[in-house]
């Protein structure tokens, strides 16, 4: 059995330039993976086909748009919801999402997905703000 401290951790993520967030995997096998991140600013916005993603919120505050692709990529964005230390939340595939620090602290979430969502299912689009 092999125990870590997300914020230890944390020290040796490298940052995912797609979507501008230091992340490291945590546990991998062929259908799930399970991350932590730490969030200076945004996550950028992007979406998945296929498998859901669920997101705590670790450390911090921030706001989570969530927008319904339309048929030319584009993307309706709803009102964000504000988020902290605590939260869980679950998106559904098809969904665009970004999440938004909102303090000068780093926002530090886990986040569990299937792999593809870190390799050849990850859509970036336009930013909601």
């Amino acid at each position: 059995m092999k125990f870590q401290n997300i914020k230890i951790i944390l020290k040796k993520a490298k940052l995912d330039p797609k979507v501008s967030i230091k992340r490291i995997c945590l546990w991998q096998d062929k259908r799930n993976s399970y991350h932590t991140a730490q969030i200076s600013q945004q996550v950028n916005a992007h979406f998945h086909k296929n498998g859901n993603e669920i997101y705590q919120i670790i450390q911090g505050q921030g706001l989570i748009y969530f927008g319904k692709i339309k048929k030319d990529q584009s993307v309706q964005w709803e009102k964000p919801v504000k988020v902290k230390e605590g939260d869980v939340f679950n998106i559904k595939a098809n969904v665009a999402h970004c999440l938004k620090n909102l303090k000068r602290q780093s926002l530090i979430i886990t986040f569990f997905c299937p792999p593809q969502h870190l390799k050849n299912d990850r859509f970036i689009v336009n930013q909601p703000f």
